[in-house]
């Protein structure tokens, strides 16, 4: 829906969100209600079933549904969706509750690769809790001192000489030890921290490359990943 926004203009995403409202509303059952809640997000609620396979009956209406691509303004154009379902009363007693739970499932359907729904599980709570507490300490690690880099060398095996250097971002954190960036950087890419981070580990490679060049040490090449979201 971005991407939408970004390249083809407002106007364009807001026949888009007109066309997938239409949809889903032809899809469900006419007892059944959709409402969009924000941004590209929509809520379907499924009532009075007493067969639990209705749900995956009409998420499987649903997904085949948007297989096919979209005409907006005469381009076509694909989309995937992700869902997440609570069903009552198991998940949640009260619609603040479900919803949550809910919109938790949906977020673990997309870290999953897009494209698939998840049923809501107690353990997906504990995964949101450390998520969002993972999130609010990037904010501080990045002000604090508790992100460091370190430089892997690459040794060329013909001459065992050292052609460059790999930077390397770590993170100890004042009570978990060190986290590993497989937990932090796809949480930083997902929170939108991740350019600033990118930055900051591209300037102390540099001050780092600097400091060495004064002292008269050759190190080859200094490499730094950065993320796909920091090109853009």
């Amino acid at each position: 829906f971005k991407v939408i926004n970004d390249s083809l203009g407002h106007t364009v995403g807001d026949l888009l969100l007109q066309q997938v409202a239409k949809n889903l509303n032809q899809l469900v059952r006419n007892k059944d209600t959709v409402a969009r809640v924000s941004g590209d997000e929509f809520v379907v609620l499924i009532e009075d079933f007493e067969d639990v396979n209705v749900i995956a009956i009409v998420l499987d209406k649903i997904f085949s549904s948007f297989e096919k691509p979209i005409n907006l303004n005469g381009t076509q154009n694909r989309i995937s969706i992700s869902a997440g379902i609570s069903i009552y009363p198991n998940d949640g007693q009260d619609m603040e509750t479900l919803y949550r739970n809910a919109d938790t499932a949906m977020y673990s359907a997309k870290e999953s690769g897009r494209n698939s729904y998840f049923y809501y599980k107690s353990e997906l709570n504990a995964t949101a809790t450390e998520y969002i507490e993972i999130e609010n300490s990037l904010h501080l690690a990045l002000n604090s001192d508790q992100l460091f880099v370190v430089f892997q060398p690459q040794i060329d095996l013909c001459t065992n000489k050292l052609i460059g250097l790999e930077t390397l971002i770590r993170w100890q954190h004042p009570t978990k030890g060190l986290i590993p960036p497989s937990i932090f950087i796809p949480i930083a890419e997902q929170s939108g921290l991740i350019s600033e981070i990118g930055l900051w580990v591209l300037t102390k490679a540099c001050e780092q490359g600097r400091e060495w060049q004064e002292r008269g040490i050759n190190y080859g090449r200094i490499a730094v990943n950065v993320s796909g979201q920091q090109l853009q």
